[in-house]
């Protein structure tokens, strides 16, 4: 598979969920133009380089519904051996793993590893990849193996970059391709400059940006298979949990004045430890680095109202600077440093106090 091929793909990929989640929250008339126009040209650019036409592609990107973060898949490895499938939206996390084990298949959720689809060279639609290693005794459980998933998994499970930060975009192109980026380029370039919502001029500007450096000069290659476009999995996204002793660090929210952990929606582009990075330096302005996962849990299962991000993944992170502290956001109007006794004693975030004790407690939720 070509190398531009795989990174156009990606790439009309992650302006698909873009334009997905600014459709999502209220746009003016105008920004609403600027967005179709946007998903318009994301099929365009991907019809440049998938075996399917600019039509269908269309067709399936205008029916996306809501947010539009990286999707999730489930796999069992035993050996060499993986069984991989998508993990359906009204499925809960907890209850599909309860389903497997009782078919006889012991998994150990302690071992569980995200392995990102962008690492394994898939064209697929961003995928995190939840990979549990099992024990199937006799006979697999019943599901429906997801094939290009589970080969994948057999031979690359090894490859996953934590502190990798978004795509890695196209940068010798064909002229066809160049084409549909160059549009792209000057829309969004208006946009960003026209438009009067702070979130969409920073989408704009990312894909300005996105969309400025390329060579044209690549030969036409064979073009990819992208897969199933319109699967709907459960939202992703990701928290950041710095220790101090046993405290951890926790921020009080500017929008319900609860305290919780920083974190938030993972965007089509990045890696799931990526969106704990992003997140800890936009709300708190700190710099950090992943050291590993502590778990993945489903919102649903822990909160007490409805949550717009479902899968969570929480990574235990380092300050880059050990002297530097948190700065008031726009997304936090306070800190503190907080141990378990104390976390009983504020008023915390549906479900952060049950996962910041998880935290503290070293254990899995």
């Amino acid at each position: 598979m070509s190398d531009s091929n795989l990174r156009t793909a990606w790439l009309a990929d992650e302006i698909r969920a873009q334009v997905a989640c600014g459709l999502h929250y209220p746009a003016d008339e105008a920004d609403t133009r600027r967005l179709l126009a946007l998903r318009d040209l994301a099929a365009t650019l991907l019809a440049t380089v998938e075996k399917r036409d600019e039509g269908t592609l269309r067709t399936s990107f205008s029916r996306d519904q809501g947010l539009r973060t990286p999707l999730v898949a489930i796999a069992l490895g035993h050996g060499d051996t993986w069984r991989a499938t998508y993990l359906r939206g009204d499925h809960l996390l907890g209850d599909v793993l309860d389903r497997l084990e009782s078919h006889g298949t012991r998994i150990n959720r302690e071992r569980l590893r995200v392995v990102d689809s962008h690492n394994l060279s898939l064209a697929i639609p961003h995928t995190y990849i939840l990979a549990y290693q099992a024990d199937p005794s006799d006979t697999w459980p019943s599901m429906e193996v997801n094939e290009r998933l589970s080969e994948t998994l057999g031979e690359q499970i090894d490859s996953d970059r934590l502190n990798e930060l978004g795509a890695q975009l196209p940068e010798n192109v064909s002229l066809e391709t160049a084409t549909v980026l160059r549009q792209i380029h000057q829309l969004t370039a208006t946009a960003a400059r026209e438009s009067t919502d702070r979130h969409n001029q920073h989408r704009f500007a990312y894909l300005r940006r996105a969309t400025a450096s390329y060579e044209v000069g690549a030969e036409p290659q064979a073009r990819l298979d992208a897969g199933a476009l319109n699967v709907a999995t459960p939202t992703t996204g990701s928290e950041a949990a710095l220790l101090r002793g046993d405290r951890i660090l926790l921020m009080k929210r500017s929008d319900t004045g609860q305290w919780a952990i920083p974190g938030g929606a993972s965007e089509v582009g990045e890696s799931s430890a990526a969106t704990a990075i992003r997140e800890m330096r936009e709300e708190t302005g700190l710099d950090v680095t992943v050291d590993s996962l502590h778990s993945v849990l489903d919102n649903r299962e822990v909160c007490q109202g409805p949550t717009a991000i479902h899968l969570i993944a929480i990574w235990l992170v380092t300050l880059k600077n050990q002297a530097q502290e948190p700065t008031r956001t726009a997304e936090a109007t306070d800190f503190g440093w907080f141990n378990a006794s104390q976390i009983d004693d504020v008023d915390m975030f549906d479900g952060h106090r049950f996962k910041a004790k998880a935290v503290l407690d070293g254990g899995q939720p």
